[in-house]
């Protein structure tokens, strides 16, 4: 072919190849784009629905806080509440899967608790929760607050302590895996 042919036909071919380009890099982009949408409606939805049972726990939270806001209740009376709560939320509960176990811890040692066993009996033993180290969390639970804390062994339990009486601290065993496989994953 002549060399004007030649040259034509190059850059139509260097035009095809440049449109080719184009086109792959706006379907590219359009694809992380549409992608990055679906991403992002799919982590709304899940943070919803996770946010959704977790006000699961609401009454139970509200519970703990009118016995920290009396804050005179003897052992007794802890002990009671604790009960309810265990009857309302623990495993055989009207909202089960919330709540593992339920004990009572002495603000002056916390090595040792009393805990609602499953036949009904609270019995004193060693405690299966790691106390708060730290002055902040100690002046929080003192002055009424709820304050999470980690189990002493190696698993991920974790506990609640709110400060009942005087004389008491309500020890909430949170069953996070119940909780997850109960609420969680169905929803």
């Amino acid at each position: 072919p002549e060399p004007g042919a030649r040259t034509f036909i190059t850059l139509i071919v260097l035009a095809l190849a440049i449109v080719g380009v184009m086109q792959f890099f706006w379907f590219r982009s359009s694809a992380i784009a549409e992608l990055d949408a679906e991403h992002h409606s799919i982590v709304s939805t899940v943070t919803q629905t996770v946010s959704r049972e977790y006000q699961r726990y609401a009454p139970l939270i509200s519970s703990l806080r009118e016995l920290a806001a009396d804050g005179t209740a003897s052992p007794a009376e802890t002990e009671t509440a604790l009960s309810r709560l265990y009857g309302l939320y623990g495993p055989k509960g009207s909202v089960p899967g919330l709540v593992a176990s339920v004990g009572i811890a002495s603000p002056d040692t916390q090595t040792e608790t009393t805990k609602l066993g499953t036949d009904g009996i609270w019995k004193r033993g060693k405690s299966e929760f790691s106390p708060p180290g730290n002055g902040i969390a100690m002046e929080k639970l003192a002055a009424g607050s709820l304050v999470f804390c980690d189990g002493l062994d190696a698993s991920e339990r974790q506990f609640l302590l709110v400060r009942a009486g005087p004389a008491s601290i309500a020890v909430l065993e949170i069953d996070m895996e119940r909780f997850f496989d109960t609420y969680i994953k169905p929803a």
